[in-house]
Protein backbone atom coordinates (compact mmCIF):
# COMPACT_ATOMS: atom_id res chain seq x y z
CA UNK A 1 0.00 0.00 0.00
CA UNK A 2 1.00 3.50 -0.70
CA UNK A 3 -0.50 6.36 1.38
CA UNK A 4 -0.41 9.64 -0.53
CA UNK A 5 -0.45 12.88 1.05
CA UNK A 6 0.08 17.03 0.51
CA UNK A 7 1.95 16.83 4.14
CA UNK A 8 5.44 14.74 5.27
CA UNK A 9 4.09 15.53 8.74
CA UNK A 10 1.89 12.15 7.87
CA UNK A 11 4.72 10.03 6.57
CA UNK A 12 5.41 8.16 10.35
CA UNK A 13 1.83 7.90 10.42
CA UNK A 14 1.55 5.66 7.27
CA UNK A 15 4.25 3.77 7.94
CA UNK A 16 3.12 3.05 11.35
CA UNK A 17 -0.58 2.00 9.92
CA UNK A 18 1.35 -0.53 7.47
CA UNK A 19 2.19 1.31 4.10
CA UNK A 20 4.99 0.25 2.21
CA UNK A 21 5.43 3.59 0.73
CA UNK A 22 4.67 7.34 1.01
CA UNK A 23 4.52 9.53 -1.60
CA UNK A 24 4.14 13.58 -1.34
CA UNK A 25 1.56 14.60 -4.03
CA UNK A 26 2.66 18.23 -3.40
CA UNK A 27 5.83 17.27 -5.93
CA UNK A 28 5.03 17.24 -9.84
CA UNK A 29 7.88 15.25 -10.20
CA UNK A 30 6.35 12.63 -7.83
CA UNK A 31 3.33 12.60 -9.87
CA UNK A 32 5.16 12.22 -13.08
CA UNK A 33 6.43 8.96 -11.39
CA UNK A 34 4.02 7.56 -10.02
CA UNK A 35 1.52 7.88 -13.64
CA UNK A 36 -0.33 5.02 -14.72
CA UNK A 37 0.99 2.92 -11.63
CA UNK A 38 -2.14 2.08 -9.70
CA UNK A 39 -4.59 -0.39 -10.48
CA UNK A 40 -7.02 0.64 -7.35
CA UNK A 41 -7.15 4.31 -5.29
CA UNK A 42 -9.20 4.90 -2.63
CA UNK A 43 -9.49 8.66 -1.86
CA UNK A 44 -10.19 10.10 1.54
CA UNK A 45 -9.89 13.53 1.16
CA UNK A 46 -12.63 15.36 2.03
CA UNK A 47 -11.73 18.50 0.80
CA UNK A 48 -11.65 19.90 -3.53
CA UNK A 49 -8.62 19.01 -5.10
CA UNK A 50 -7.64 18.05 -8.82
CA UNK A 51 -8.87 14.93 -9.68
CA UNK A 52 -7.81 14.31 -13.27
CA UNK A 53 -4.26 15.20 -11.39
CA UNK A 54 -5.17 11.78 -9.23
CA UNK A 55 -6.65 9.91 -11.93
CA UNK A 56 -3.63 9.95 -13.69
CA UNK A 57 -2.18 7.95 -11.36
CA UNK A 58 -4.73 4.85 -12.43
CA UNK A 59 -3.85 1.88 -14.70
CA UNK A 60 -5.83 1.78 -17.75
CA UNK A 61 -8.38 0.00 -16.30
CA UNK A 62 -7.92 0.92 -12.89
CA UNK A 63 -10.52 1.58 -9.66
CA UNK A 64 -11.08 4.94 -8.19
CA UNK A 65 -13.48 5.07 -5.13
CA UNK A 66 -14.11 7.84 -2.62
CA UNK A 67 -15.50 7.38 0.75
CA UNK A 68 -15.45 11.14 1.21
CA UNK A 69 -18.15 13.80 0.29
CA UNK A 70 -17.29 17.05 -1.37
CA UNK A 71 -20.50 18.16 -1.97
CA UNK A 72 -22.11 20.60 0.41
CA UNK A 73 -25.51 19.60 -0.41
CA UNK A 74 -26.94 16.16 -0.47
CA UNK A 75 -27.50 14.90 -3.60
CA UNK A 76 -30.94 13.92 -2.82
CA UNK A 77 -33.45 14.97 -0.47
CA UNK A 78 -35.56 12.84 1.75
CA UNK A 79 -39.17 12.43 1.11
CA UNK A 80 -41.60 14.70 3.14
Amino acid sequence: MTMLSTSPKKEADAKRLGAHAFELTSDRGTMKKLAGRFHLMIDTISVDHDLNAHLALLRTAGRWRSSASRRRRPLWRPCR
